[in-house]
Order: C-alpha cells, then structure tokens, then sequence
C-alpha cells in the first residue's frame, strides 16, 4: 500500500520518538548485545498490569508493599515514570501499547471504543459479532453478537504472537476481569484469552479462541463460584489508610457506583448489580489471581525449557480508581490487597516453575487524574460531553445550515455524521475548522483542533501525543484536549484518565528477574517510555521484539 505524505511523516515522527531505526516498514528486531549470563533462560515470562497504576500515587505508596508488589519492586529494576507516548491513555490502548510496543496510531485501538461509521454507532474496542462468547458451567444466560469479543481491531502482531511464530510447542495465557484487557494485553492470538463476565457468574473467553472452555477453568468456575466473592469490603486498618491518605473515609468527588456507598463499608450483595459491584473490589483481583494459578496448573505453564507467557490485567484498581478516586482510603486498601495476593501468585510460581526460572514485568496502561474537589488544578471541571457536542454542532450550523453533523464524541475524537461526509468539500472544511475553534472555548478545554492540520513530522510535546493517538479510518477528525485537571465525562463523581500530562501518562515499570542475575535499583539512564515493555518481554522470552516495535531491549537486560 501506497502511504500518502501525511502518513509517512506521522510513521517517521512515531519512529523517532518511539527509540530508534528508520522510516518505513516495520521491521523485525534482532536482539541487541547485552550482558550474558550462565544462567537458563526463564521457562515463563509474567507480565501484570495494574489498571489505572499512576506514577504520582505510585512514588508515595511503594515503601507500603509487603508482598508481591513489594518482593518486584523491591528486587527489580524500577522506573518510576515511564511514559505512555499517545495523548489519550485508555485501557484498550495501553494494553495493546505495552502488548506489541506500538502507540494507537500503529495498532488501530485508539481507546475503549469508537464510532463505527458503517453501523452508525459507538462499538468497544473488543467488539467482533463474529466471535460470540463461550456459555459458562450451568449458567444459562447466551450472550450475542453484539456481545462478540476479539482482537480483531489490533491491527499489529503482539509477544503472544512473535512467541508462537519462534518457538514452537510454547502456550501464552492472557486473564482480565475486563474483555478489553484480555484480548489486547498479550498480542492478537494468545493460545488462551480468558476475562470476567459478571452476568454468566464467571470467567469465558470467545470463539476468536476456543470452541469450548477448557476442563480445568470449568471445575475452577464450579469450585470459584462467584457468590464466593461477594462478600462485604471492610476496610483493612483504618488508621494507616487515614495516615496514608491524610483523608477521612467519605470526601468529597467520592461517588457510589453500582450501589456499593461511598464509604466502608462495601457490600456487593446490597448493590443493584453485585456482580458488577464485585469488579470494583479486591474481590475482583482475587478472583483474577484465582484463575491465574488455576491456568499456571492446567495449561502446565513454565514446566519445561520451551518458554510460556503469562499476561494478567488486575482491573480493579481501575474500577476503584474510577468511583473513588486514587487519593480514596478504597484504592489503597485495594492496591495493599492486591499486593497480598501478588505475594500469592509468586508464591505458587516459587513451587510449581522455580523461584529462579521466571521473570516478571510490572506496568500499567495508563494513570489518572486527581479528583476534581481536591484543588490540584484551579478551574479544573467535569465537561459533559453533550456541552463539547453542542458547541461543534452549533459552530457546524453556522456554515452548513441546521443539521445533526456530528455523530458521536468518542475516545477525545469527534466524529462527522454522513451528511457532513455529504455536504460540499469547501463547506465541510469550513465546519470543521469553526466546530474545533468552538470546541476550543468550552470551559474547562484546554486545547481542540484537526488531526490533518497537525505537522506530525518532528512533533514534540502534546503534538507528538496527539499524532500517536490519531489512527487513520477509525479516528474522528477533530479531537478535543482537557485542561489539566479537568474531565471530559458523563461522570458526576470519581475521575477518569485521558487528560493528556503527566498524571495519566506517566505510570512505573519493573523488570524483576533473579534468576537472570538482574539486580535490583533505579533504572539506568533517562525514564523510557511504556513502548519498550513488549521488546524485554521478547526478549526475556529469547524471542525477537514484536514487528511494529521500536523502542530498544536495555543493554543493561541480561540475555541467558
């Protein structure tokens, strides 16, 4: 295929600033010259996700892990803000960032979901009709195409992928609550993709991955009822979680999601939806960590010298994040439990593969924004969605005539409707530039504009963002930034994490692998960007780095 002008500059602009190599076609990485050690190889590769693990909360908490978090980070290489190289930091895209080491503009998955022109409506990243999702144990719910879940939007090969491709006879698991996690966490066509539907009482997984679930996560689910989760949320110690946070239990911005209160305590079975209110629970991740070690066991991950990987999302910390914001006496209760029960998944990989043959790597997609009533950013608000689709409609109005030109506010993009694609070319640009200019004055937007008026070629800063956040045929034309502080939501309380800063940008990064010789410290040299994770997981693999990767392996990674 041809590329036009405007992208190839937006390939040699990602490029440059993704770590290295020329323009062009995405090429295959021979891994660099490194340390050798004696040492074998890892037999398995874990990588964890923590959702929504921001490096501002991250730096003031980390002295608090006891467990698994604390053996990682204690023992590994740790970057305490690596940064995700796009504008708008989404669960979908960050997943299929760290999966393959290629921004949205690459991969295709530009957010959670987006319009789809051909159907006139928003989808979910995962969305694939083609690939209806596996029934689970005696339930007798059907879920239905609409329902449908793949990664068939990712349009590049991730680790999972390169994996097979190089080493025949490996297997590669990817577990979330979330589907949008799952299928995108680990590459296109992980061996098992599994995630959490709370209305079958379980875990599936779709037809894009298997004609029927496998025995052992069907006696798990048998086993691991989710009645057994849902049990009420009592806060763990109340007087650290006040020392910590420097806040009382209840504060203002806090919301009450699926009916779980505002405040300790949480009782999912009080909730109109207890099986969603468990996903904001460290219930969640336990149940996460549940299925994890039961895959560890029935997939006889890292039993042999043919390396395994084991991709994991832990989305309750979003889930949280979301409802009572990352400064809450919530999230850390849940983030201390989710370290108990890292501490356990360890634990288990100690005595089933070897404390020394697996490694682990520890990032998160994206960070978030502190809550809008805590003062952090002076005018901060929450813009409603409907006031920035107005404001473009209105501005369209004048140019074209009354109308509904616009179709949809999705992922910070705003979308035309098929009469804008209709209406004279000289008109319809007109409306577009007076829609971004009108956008731009909203209270509370810090920034609108066009993607086809951005010079992508030598873009630094929030251009070189925005240029790694447009994909071409699935991006709308106009995109919209918040002023820092501030939301573009339907969300009354909480927060949420596409802002474009540091907050929901900058994340940590571990690389923990003893048996390798690693050592533990800062990482050497400047923060690196979240790219480079899917071309260590390579290589801790003994694989080459996933096609569209371009970041470089660490010569400081030891190389068995």
């Amino acid at each position: 295929m041809t590329r036009s002008p405007a992208a190839a500059a937006l390939v040699a602009a990602l490029t440059a600033a993704l770590g290295g190599g020329c323009g062009g076609a995405p090429v295959r990485h021979a891994l660099p010259p490194g340390p050798t050690v004696a040492a074998p190889a890892p037999r398995l590769v874990v990588v964890l996700v923590i959702d929504q693990w921001a490096s501002w909360s991250f730096a003031t908490r980390r002295a608090l892990f006891t467990g698994g978090l604390g053996r990682l980070v204690g023992g590994g290489v740790v970057a305490e803000r690596a940064l995700h190289p796009h504008a708008f930091t989404y669960t979908a895209a960050g997943h299929a960032l760290l999966a393959t080491g290629a921004p949205p503009a690459v991969t295709g998955v530009i957010g959670n979901g987006w319009y789809r022109a051909a159907e006139g409506r928003g989808r979910p990243a995962e969305y694939d009709p083609a690939a209806l999702v596996l029934p689970v144990a005696d339930n007798p719910v059907r879920m239905g195409p609409d329902d449908g879940a793949s990664a068939v939007a990712l349009r590049v090969d991730g680790v999972a992928d390169v994996l097979r491709a190089h080493r025949p006879g490996s297997r590669s698991v990817a577990i979330a609550l979330k589907a949008r996690a799952a299928v995108m966490v680990a590459g296109r066509r992980p061996d098992r993709v599994f995630w959490f539907e709370e209305s079958l009482g379980g875990f599936t997984t779709s037809a894009a991955y298997a004609t029927s679930l496998p025995a052992w996560l069907d006696a798990h689910t048998r086993s691991h009822p989710m009645t057994g989760y849902l049990t009420p949320w009592q806060a763990g110690d109340p007087a650290q979680l006040a020392r910590v946070t420097g806040l009382g239990d209840d504060n203002p911005g806090e919301g009450d999601r699926s009916g779980l209160a505002a405040a300790f305590p949480h009782d999912p079975r009080a909730a109109q939806d207890p099986g969603k209110a468990l996903l904001h629970m460290p219930a969640g991740d336990r149940a996460v960590v549940d299925v994890a070690i039961a895959a560890v066991d029935g997939e006889a991950l890292g039993r042999d010298d043919t390396p395994d990987l084991l991709a994991i999302s832990l989305s309750s910390h979003d889930y949280a994040g979301h409802v009572w914001g990352q400064e809450s006496w919530e999230v850390l209760d849940l983030l201390l439990a989710l370290d108990g029960e890292l501490g356990r998944l360890l634990a288990h990989l100690d005595a089933t593969v070897g404390a020394d043959r697996y490694a682990v790597v520890v990032s998160s997609d994206h960070g978030a924004v502190p809550l809008i009533e805590h003062g952090q950013h002076a005018g901060a608000r929450r813009v409603r969605t409907t006031e920035v689709e107005a404001a473009a409609e209105a501005a369209m109005a004048a140019e074209l005539g009354p109308g509904d030109w616009i179709a949809a506010v999705s992922s910070l993009t705003l979308y035309g409707s098929a009469r804008l694609a209709a209406a004279p070319a000289a008109g319809r640009e007109r409306a577009l530039t007076a829609a971004a200019a009108a956008v731009a004055a909203v209270p509370g937007v810090r920034r609108a504009g066009r993607f086809d008026q951005l010079a992508c070629a030598g873009a630094v800063g929030l251009d070189a963002a925005l240029c790694a956040s447009y994909a071409a045929g699935i991006s709308g034309p106009l995109f919209v930034v918040p002023a820092e502080g501030s939301l573009i939501t339907d969300y009354t309380a909480g927060t949420h994490h596409d802002t474009p800063g540091p907050e929901t940008a900058e994340v940590p990064l571990v690389v923990w692998a003893p048996g390798l010789g690693l050592g533990a410290g800062a990482w050497p040299g400047p923060a690196p960007t979240t790219a480079v994770l899917a071309p260590i997981v390579a290589a801790l693999l003994g694989v080459p780095a996933p096609p569209a990767a371009r970041a470089a392996v660490p010569a400081w990674l030891p190389r068995p």
